[in-house]
Order: C-alpha cells, then sequence, then structure tokens
C-alpha cells in the first residue's frame, strides 16, 4: 500500500508532478490512517527505516528498522469540535510487535505491549529519552466481547508500581480508547501485513539489488555485444 504510494510514477503522484511542474520526480507523502472513535481519534503512521552503508563496497545495511507509530489524541470537551493535540499520546511497534498483533487477533486473544517512560523511545516528536517524570504505558488491543468483530485499542498510563493512572492532574493524560469497527480493523490489517518487510527494510534492499544485478547485465550485455554483421548466422 504504502510502496505503492511512495512509488509510482503516475497515477495519483504522476498528477501532481505535472500540475504543479515540480523540477524533481521525488514527493514526500504523510502515509496515514484515521479512525474517530467516541473519545478520541486513533491514527497509523509509517516511520520509515533508515540505512547506511558499510565495508570498502559501501553496501546499503538497515541502520535503524522503521516502527508503525499508533498515535491517541482526545477530543475536545465542551461544545467545542476538534482535537486536543497537545494531549496526544502514541507508542510506536516495531514489526515483529505488529507481526504478533496480527497472529493473536484471529485466535481472540488480546495483546499488551509494554513501553518504559524512562528509556529511548519513539513517539509523535522523533526519538527521545523520558527522562525522570515519563509515563511507563500500556497499549492493549483485545477482540471486543460483543462478537461484532470489531477490536479496541486502548493505551493506558501507569504508575512504578504497574498501576493504571485514571485522572488527568499534574499533566497525566487519561487512559484512552478506540473501538475500531470490522471494516476499519480490516483496512488496519491490510496496512500492518503489507508493511512488515517495509517496516524492517527488506523491501527496499531487495529492489536495490535487483536493480543492481540487472544494471550489471545490461553492462555484461553491452560489453559482450558482437558487430550485426559478425554476428554467427542461426540455421
Amino acid at each position: 500500500m504504502y510502496g505503492n504510494l511512495l512509488g509510482s510514477r503516475g497515477g495519483t503522484i504522476g498528477c501532481l508532478l505535472r500540475k504543479r511542474a515540480f523540477s524533481t520526480s521525488f514527493v514526500r507523502a504523510n502515509p496515514e490512517y484515521r479512525i474517530y472513535g467516541e473519545t478520541c481519534l486513533l491514527s497509523f503512521k509509517a516511520l520509515l527505516p533508515s540505512f547506511k552503508g558499510v565495508g570498502q563496497s559501501n553496501k546499503l545495511v538497515v541502520n535503524k528498522p522503521g516502527r508503525m507509530l499508533l498515535e491517541f489524541v482526545p477530543r475536545l470537551h465542551g461544545n467545542n469540535s476538534g482535537f486536543s493535540y497537545n494531549d496526544r499520546q502514541a507508542i510506536a511497534l516495531s514489526p515483529e510487535e505488529l507481526g504478533l498483533v496480527l497472529s493473536q487477533i484471529p485466535k481472540n486473544l488480546s495483546v499488551r505491549l509494554f513501553r518504559d517512560g524512562a528509556s529511548r523511545s519513539y513517539n509523535s516528536g522523533g526519538y527521545s529519552s523520558g527522562g525522570p517524570g515519563s509515563l511507563d504505558k500500556i497499549l492493549t488491543i483485545s477482540p471486543s466481547s460483543t462478537g461484532s468483530g470489531s477490536v479496541l485499542f486502548g493505551l493506558t498510563p501507569i504508575d512504578e508500581h504497574g498501576r493504571s493512572i485514571e485522572d488527568n492532574q499534574h499533566g497525566v493524560p487519561p487512559p484512552m480508547e478506540v473501538e475500531v469497527q470490522a471494516g476499519e480493523y480490516e483496512i488496519v490489517k491490510s496496512i500492518c501485513n503489507s508493511s512488515l518487510t517495509s517496516l524492517n527494510g527488506f523491501d527496499a534492499l531487495l529492489k536495490c539489488e535487483m536493480d543492481y544485478a540487472l544494471q550489471q547485465a545490461r553492462e555484461d550485455e553491452s560489453t559482450n555485444m558482437q558487430p550485426f554483421d559478425n554476428r554467427p548466422i542461426m540455421k
């Protein structure tokens, strides 16, 4: 899904390039899927891997795998519409954690993922060290007990004893939960499935190596090509 969006030479990206007459064929994009719950917004954002060259040949390898960022944004209270982005909370899942979720939910099993607030982790502002006062949190993903096919996504801040923090005092965000309906979860599942090998860098490196192999084959063919008049006649 993301690969088609980011790598397409035609379609939407191509139309944008033709209409705006950009001088380059590369356009930045923001792969994101949003689900609007009753009390908060849940968004899925792809955080791409980074790469580096190693060895004398400067071969590309994965420097840091990508993540799928789950961001919870509470709705504004009162008569105001919209969302309180200043109070948003996020958790970034590795490709392996996404695989765990995809394997457990169809078995009607819940998944709980813990994040240590004092450790270096990814949030909506980038990689940062938690430091003193940073909150631990637990992401809970569980099938709904109603049998409707919906899935509950909840992010809960916890104290040093592992207990849920239920109030919003002293800047502590409240627990947030979104019920992802069956149709929405099918989209989430498809996004996560198609993103696994992109987030761990495999797809990009495989394409890079395939392009290199094809280029080498073209160069070898060009070097070994004989003039047309000197080619053997096929009988």
